[in-house]
């Protein structure tokens, strides 16, 4: 985190730790900061060391033992934004004194909010040292930028929702009747700890893997698959490792930037990888606000860009926003919904958002026409009042 909102972000230390390293024990950590490598080594009481090298347009790499982190083939040029959010020239004073208190408030702990009706920006600010060029982690809305990447592969029938046997190591036990659906909607009957309090599936992944797909594809099978509901980023790696192996390794490396960010104009944004080149698509990718804003316009436009060239396949921003189940209403593929009102009683229940862990989130609320970012440093927030009284101050 320090290595990349330092050498990407471009934000000091002091700033990095009020907003990204406040709680424990990461507010304990010391930083030894290399400029010579750009490199950021870490530790706790000296406890548990880890190096992170930047990689320029990867982020950074968290390096364990060796450097031998596989780069990757991107264009080192930068890409113009084809398309610039509009901004209203007067501010909506209702709106700003609705949201303004919400911003560096020791309560609410939020840092960015931006809302967006169609393509123009409503409201837009920033916490102390951040700004509209500053990327910022999205955590696991990084999950909903997977589930784009499989629809656009998906329409370049590259790959199938259905497809069935989706690594060798699978072929002859139960895992073989697992499809790319059944990981999108998180209902695979894979073993899996989501816990970050302790060492977990997702810790050991996340921190400890120099490959996270590998590691990932060895856990067994609990359920049949569709029997039981399971919030799992092991699953959301697994896909990508699915789509690198029907890729290849050099169209995989380029595909987020060439075939969606650059696409729609997101030309902050970039997911990082793990030191075998698997990007982490469960947890870091990167973003400017307004980047992420335009992520949601998408899903808000049915798939399409501006200028109605599709990105997405025709119908795949409804199949994302199906309930698992009759149970399981308030998720769909990699996005979670507001089905029926099952989460925000007074939010309209067309509501799908991405979030991301310490209160991250891109709402999209297609009957508002409205998408709405909120980046914190906390999930304790009133997202019912939050989205609802936005609503009501617009309308």
């Amino acid at each position: 985190t320090v290595c990349t909102c330092t050498y990407s972000g471009n934000r000091s230390l002091d700033n990095i730790k009020k907003y990204d390293l406040d709680y424990f024990p990461l507010n304990l950590a010391t930083f030894d900061m290399d400029e010579k490598t750009k490199s950021v080594t870490a530790s706790v009481y000296g406890l548990q060391t880890t190096r992170s090298v930047y990689k320029e347009d990867t982020g950074c790499v968290t390096i364990r033992d060796k450097d031998d982190f596989k780069p990757s083939y991107l264009s080192k040029e930068s890409t113009p934004d084809l398309f610039p959010l509009k901004k209203v020239k007067e501010p909506n004073i209702s709106l700003t004194e609705l949201l303004d208190p919400y911003l560096d408030n020791s309560d609410t702990k939020t840092r960015t909010i931006l809302v967006m009706k169609n393509d123009t920006i409503l409201y837009e600010r920033y916490g102390e040292g951040l700004s509209k060029d500053t990327p910022q982690l999205g955590w696991s809305m990084t999950k909903s930028i997977t589930n784009a990447l499989i629809g656009i592969a998906t329409q370049k029938k590259l790959i199938n929702v259905n497809m069935t046997k989706l690594f060798p190591e699978w072929e002859n036990d139960p895992r073989s009747r697992i499809t790319l659906q059944h990981l999108l909607q998180m209902n695979s009957g894979l073993k899996w700890e989501e816990d970050y309090s302790a060492i977990s599936d997702a810790t050991e992944m996340l921190f400890l893997s120099e490959d996270i797909v590998a590691s990932t594809k060895d856990n067994l099978h609990e359920f049949p698959p569709t029997l039981e509901w399971e919030y799992s980023s092991g699953s959301t790696n697994l896909v990508l490792g699915v789509l690198r192996n029907k890729l290849g390794d050099e169209i995989y490396h380029s595909f987020p930037k060439t075939e969606l960010f650059d696409k729609i104009g997101m030309t902050s944004a970039f997911i990082e990888k793990d030191e075998n080149g698997n990007f982490i698509g469960s947890s870091y990718g990167y973003a400017t606000a307004r980047d992420w804003a335009k992520f949601g316009l998408l899903y808000l436009n049915d798939g399409l860009r501006p200028d109605s060239l599709r990105v997405l396949p025709v119908d795949w921003v409804n199949y994302t926003s199906r309930p698992v189940n009759s149970v399981t209403r308030d998720y769909g593929s990699h996005w979670w919904l507001n089905d029926r009102n099952c989460q925000f009683k007074d939010v309209p229940g067309d509501l799908f958002y991405a979030s991301g862990f310490r209160g991250q989130y891109v709402f999209v609320i297609p009957s508002e026409d409205l998408v709405v970012v909120r980046l914190g440093q906390s999930e304790e927030f009133d997202i019912n009042t939050f989205l609802s009284t936005i609503i009501r101050t617009i309308n």
